[in-house]
C-alpha cells in the first residue's frame, strides 16, 4: 500500500499544490467527485434501509463515503479556483 492510500488527504494536498491545472485534470477531478457523490448516496440509502442491529456499521460506512465526497469536492473547488479564467 502506498503511503497516500492510507492518507487520502495527503494525496489531495499534493495535487492541489501542483502549479498548473489542465482542463483534463479538472475533468478527472469532477468525475472523481461525481463517483464519490454516487457512492455516498448509495451508502446513505443502505443505511436508511438496513436492519436496526446493523445501523451503526452502516452509518460508519455512510460517514466514510460522505467524508470522501467532501474531500473530492474541496479538491475540485480548489483546482477550479486556480484555473486561469478565459
Amino acid at each position: 500500500m502506498h503511503a497516500d492510500d492510507r492518507n487520502p488527504g495527503r494525496a489531495y494536498e499534493s495535487l492541489i499544490r501542483r502549479p498548473s491545472s489542465s482542463a483534463d485534470e479538472r475533468r478527472a477531478l469532477w468525475h472523481a467527485w461525481s463517483l464519490a457523490e454516487m457512492q455516498s448516496q448509495v451508502a446513505l440509502d443502505a443505511w436508511m434501509r438496513t436492519a436496526r442491529h446493523l445501523k451503526a456499521d452502516a452509518f460508519a460506512v455512510y460517514r466514510a463515503a460522505l467524508d470522501r465526497e467532501e474531500q473530492a469536492a474541496a479538491v475540485l473547488a480548489a483546482r477550479v479556483a486556480m484555473a486561469p479564467s478565459s
